[in-house]
Parts: C-alpha cells; sequence; structure tokens
C-alpha cells in the first residue's frame, strides 16, 4: 500500500492491516523455511509495510496526545 493510502484509513482499520501483513510475514518466513518461497524481496517489501503502519499509528498518537 502507498504511503498516502494508509494515512487515510483510522487507527482500527491500520491495526487491522498490521495483522494481515504480520500473519503474510510468518507464512513467507516458513515458505522461505522450506524452500518454497520463489521471491525473497517479498520479506523485505513486508518488512517495511509493517514499518510503515506503525510509524502512522505512532503519528497518530502523538498528534492525539497534543490536541
Amino acid at each position: 500500500m502507498k504511503l498516502s493510502d494508509l494515512r487515510n484509513l483510522s487507527q482500527k482499520e491500520l491495526k487491522a492491516e498490521l495483522v494481515k501483513l504480520q500473519e503474510e510475514q510468518l507464512r513467507m518466513r516458513c515458505n522461505l523455511a522450506t524452500g518454497q518461497l520463489l521471491n525473497h524481496q517479498d520479506i523485505k517489501k513486508g518488512r517495511r509495510n509493517i514499518a510503515r503502519i506503525h510509524t502512522i499509528l505512532y503519528e497518530q498518537l502523538l498528534k492525539n496526545k497534543n490536541q
């Protein structure tokens, strides 16, 4: 997902997306361990998407705290 799309989501939607990405990353790690993962870059992309969502959630937390 693009950063601009993520910023438009609510906290609930971001948390749901985060859980989905974490589960997907777990599946990819299992596939890597068994030799079934075809594209190793997917793990890196997933990790970065998770970090993006964490960053946006933290920004929203700070924004709400300052208001």
